[in-house]
């Protein structure tokens, strides 16, 4: 009887062990840390950017000469910092959430329609309602492994619909709720830094880097474990949370509707948070970032709309936005091509030698007068073997 053996492409087949394998296989080595240098560098001209920026403002008769001026200001910032904290480890790891902008006006109507029966209470609402939105979103993402922008985009078009349809923000009345003082602006502005500063640094450890990177293979449907699949939706619902506050923050401190409406209008409080994250240096194909880049980006772009609204500008601030996306992307480019490991040259093999045989030494290339036309090369074999 003869055995038929498989070869070419039917050992190939034979041999495959599907495509989880095969990501495997391909899978980077994860090990190595990143190269900082790049976002170190970058953060630097970010600094020096915002501080630019910063000082013209200052110079051009903007709210920053008084007190009342400043407190407002940071006021509003805060929770723009808020969302691109969220959408910068979103991005880490893979599934940018692009619903945080609608989560955050959802949290501000439904804490607005709820302070009559007292702020514990609403604030509970609001944030539960942001949780239980940001639950739904890790599920699709985790259980029918729909990318993250396009489930993400889909919840936050119904929810802005919904918006639309039964509430307007500019209605919206905080008269029954004592506001926020604002003396301590600087307080909370400090403690949001923080937090965006804190999210940077851990995320830049060697273990939180190692389950981003796997996150970001899952994200692109290759395997992923149990630990990647939590990682994944704490990430998705700790952003949704962090949403919810910063729409709870706008409508506890505004002095009435028309700012509440300025400050969670819909394109803003979404491109603003992914055009922070992209231009502090967090690469949209995910795992890589900095620490400082998100702080210092949000800032910038805070400072330059500012600036743009004071001196009167031609300009949206939405294209302001548009134009730090773009620039992020192209960022990103930069930092998948400086910011990786760093690749080792493959060890030498070893030399290959017959049972029973010592290895023959390293060639020393000698000029053709210390050979002799009687003289046998001992590289080459046959001359050893041949029978004379």
């Amino acid at each position: 009887m003869t055995t038929l053996e498989p070869t070419g492409k039917a050992t190939e087949m034979l041999l495959d062990d599907g495509p989880a394998a095969r990501h495997a296989d391909d899978a980077p080595d994860d090990t190595r840390p990143d190269r900082l240098g790049v976002h170190v560098a970058w953060e630097a001209l970010l600094a020096v950017a915002f501080a630019g920026a910063l000082f013209w403002l200052y110079r051009s008769g903007s709210p920053l000469s008084t007190t009342e001026g400043r407190d407002a200001v940071i006021v509003a910032l805060i929770p723009l910092l808020l969302l691109a904290t969220a959408a910068c480890v979103t991005f880490r790891a893979g599934n940018v959430n692009l619903a945080g902008g609608a989560f955050a006006a959802m949290a501000a109507v439904l804490f607005a329609e709820n302070t009559r029966n007292g702020v514990a209470i609403a604030l509970l609402i609001a944030v539960g309602v942001v949780l239980i939105a940001g639950v739904v979103l890790a599920a699709l993402v985790v259980v029918l492994r729909t990318p993250g922008w396009l489930a993400s985009a889909g919840i936050a078009a119904v929810i802005l619909l919904w918006l639309h349809e039964h509430v307007t923000l500019a209605q919206l009345s905080t008269a029954p709720l004592g506001r926020l003082t604002t003396s301590s602006a600087w307080i909370w502005l400090i403690g949001v830094a923080a937090l965006s500063i804190f999210a940077g640094v851990v995320s830049a450890l060697n273990g939180p880097r190692h389950r981003f990177a796997a996150c970001r293979r899952a994200a692109a449907d290759g395997p992923r474990d149990r630990a990647t699949v939590w990682t994944t939706a704490a990430v998705l619902v700790g952003s949704s949370v962090l949403a919810g506050f910063a729409g709870v923050w706008v409508m506890w401190t505004a002095a009435d509707g028309a700012a509440v409406a300025t400050g969670l209008d819909p394109a803003t409080v979404t491109v603003f948070p992914v055009a922070a994250a992209l231009l502090g240096g967090t690469s949209a194909l995910g795992r890589r970032g900095g620490i400082l880049g998100t702080l210092l980006a949000s800032l910038l772009l805070a400072t330059v709309m500012l600036l743009a609204a004071t001196l009167a500008w031609p300009v949206s601030p939405l294209w302001i936005l548009l134009v730090a996306v773009g620039a992020g992307l192209v960022v990103t480019r930069v930092v998948e091509t400086l910011g990786g490991p760093r690749t080792t040259a493959p060890a030498p093999a070893a030399p290959v030698t017959e049972p029973g045989q010592a290895p023959l030494p390293m060639r020393q290339p000698l000029g053709d007068r210390d050979y002799d036309a009687t003289d046998i090369d001992p590289y080459r074999r046959h001359d050893l073997d041949t029978p004379r």
